[in-house]
């Protein structure tokens, strides 16, 4: 892990060098927006990760109740249901489409960013 460290520590180090050869001074503003934008990034990388578990929970939710609506689809059709279930999954899908949105959202951001 340490070797990984120094030589990711070359790398930018080298890199800026090319790019400050390339570019002149105006790179050094490049590399010092992207150094202020880095606690950005990481605010929404945690937010990522959280839409993302909830995301997924909302989907095994609503395919958990899907699975049970079709193994006892006679049980449903028998007792005339289908709305009743119909509006169950309807709510679990509005949870997970409304995760999904946010997701995008924050897509949105880190395009904005970087």
């Amino acid at each position: 892990m340490h070797l990984l460290s120094i030589s990711l520590f070359a790398a930018v180090i080298l890199g800026t060098s090319l790019l400050l050869t390339l570019l002149g001074p105006s790179a050094l503003l490049g590399v010092l927006l992207n150094l202020l934008l880095l606690p950005a990034n990481k605010l929404l990388a945690n937010v990522t990760f959280d839409v993302d578990s909830r995301r997924s929970a909302a989907r095994d939710a609503r395919v958990a109740l899907v699975d049970e609506v079709l193994l006892g689809i006679r049980g449903v059709k028998f007792d005339a249901a289908e709305d009743y279930w119909e509006e169950k999954i309807g709510e679990r899908r509005g949870s997970e489409v409304r995760l999904q949105r946010a997701r995008y959202w924050i897509g949105t951001g880190y395009n904005l960013i970087w």
